[in-house]
């Protein structure tokens, strides 16, 4: 983030809200070819790893999600971004409960310019298009 160059940040949370409902990934796989079983595959294995290791969240909404997919559709196709913000982004390299975590100065608090577009949300109908077309 201090590097100086344009970034764009996809966070975590972009992906969470994107995610590919059971329902989507049967879809997926559905449509036979070997790309689409392939992506299917490794979707429905992030599910099977969600629910060994507890991350299946009472109340939200259970599905896959993808990413480093979410980041590659803003990379290749900037219009799926559709609400960003930019400011200064940084990682915690001293805390005691947050090194290694990104942290985003959404409210200027530290006075620093920005030097991140942060994504705030993706066309997601449009990024899950992106996924199925060369599956197709």
């Amino acid at each position: 983030f201090r590097a100086g160059m344009p970034l764009t940040m996809v966070g975590i949370e972009i992906s969470r809200a994107a995610r590919f409902l059971p329902k989507e990934i049967q879809e997926l796989a559905a449509l036979g070819t070997a790309r689409a079983r392939a992506c299917a595959a490794f979707l429905e294995y992030t599910l099977t790893v969600a629910h060994q290791r507890g991350r299946v969240v009472p109340g939200e909404v259970f599905g896959a999600g993808c990413p480093d997919g979410t980041a590659m559709a803003v990379a290749l196709e900037p219009e799926v971004l559709i609400d960003a913000g930019r400011y200064h982004v940084d990682v915690e390299t001293h805390g005691e409960l947050t090194a290694g975590e990104t942290v985003v100065d959404r409210r200027n608090v530290l006075g620093r310019p920005p030097n991140a577009t942060v994504a705030h949300a993706i066309d997601v109908s449009r990024f899950k298009e992106l996924v199925r077309a060369p599956c197709r």
